[in-house]
């Protein structure tokens, strides 16, 4: 944060940073639950990717299945008829969860988007070192 002069400030913008990266990850607000100009902050947000990641490779392979509490939302979404024992499994819980929006067939994207963060972060670091020199006066 060195983009600006004082501490007070910086103290502020992190917050903010954190504040936007935990409500556009997808646990605060789920992603459909966004509408109109919030879905651009759940694109361009590097938390949502990780997430995404973590949560479909954590996931993917999982063999046990979710139990669906009878009259819940997930009971209905997997078709299961009033009095009967209904399950699924972990992927689609997850992919039920989210709305869809989270895929596990997105792993490119979510390595590729955080790779550019990544060098965006570091550019931009590498930038306010060398060109911006603040003294306290």
């Amino acid at each position: 944060m060195c983009l600006v002069r004082d501490e007070k400030t910086v103290g502020a913008l992190q917050g903010v940073w954190i504040g936007l990266n935990l409500f556009y990850a997808g646990f605060v607000v789920l992603p459909q639950n966004f509408f109109s100009f919030f879905w651009l902050g759940l694109w361009i947000n590097a938390s949502r990717y990780a997430l995404e990641g973590i949560i479909f490779s954590q996931f993917e392979d999982i063999t046990m299945s979710v139990t669906a509490t009878e009259s819940s939302p997930y009971y209905f979404h997997l078709g299961c008829v009033d009095g009967s024992d209904c399950s699924g499994s972990f992927l689609d819980f997850a992919t039920f969860f989210f709305g869809g929006r989270f895929s596990a067939a997105n792993r490119g994207i979510d390595v590729g988007v955080l790779i550019g963060w990544i060098l965006l972060a570091l550019f931009g670091t590498w930038f306010c070192l060398k060109k911006l020199n603040y003294t306290n006066t």
